[in-house]
């Protein structure tokens, strides 16, 4: 989290060091983690690390991590949601 934090506010550095620190071995060796979904990340970060900074991306890491807003419902809650309403009335 630091690292894609890092990533957002454009202080790739400091996110190149803190990555660099991490260790697959025990990133993957954990078994309270998703390990597919960290494994996935980490290589996309190194990727990353070593390209210019591309809005885009960061502006989905600060949506996904960042942003405090209510989920987006899916099509399935909608149609519940107007059930439930229906049922109401």
């Amino acid at each position: 989290m630091i690292t894609t934090s890092n990533y957002i506010l454009d202080n790739r550095p400091k996110a190149r060091e803190i990555l660099s620190r991490i260790r697959l071995q025990h990133l993957l060796g954990s078994p309270r983690i998703q390990r597919g979904r960290l494994f996935i990340l980490y290589l996309i970060l190194r990727v990353l690390m070593r390209l210019p900074r591309i809005s885009a991306v960061a502006g989905v890491f600060n949506e996904r991590w960042h942003n405090k807003k209510q989920p987006r419902r899916t099509a399935a809650a909608t149609r519940i949601a107007r059930g439930s309403k229906a049922c109401a009335a």
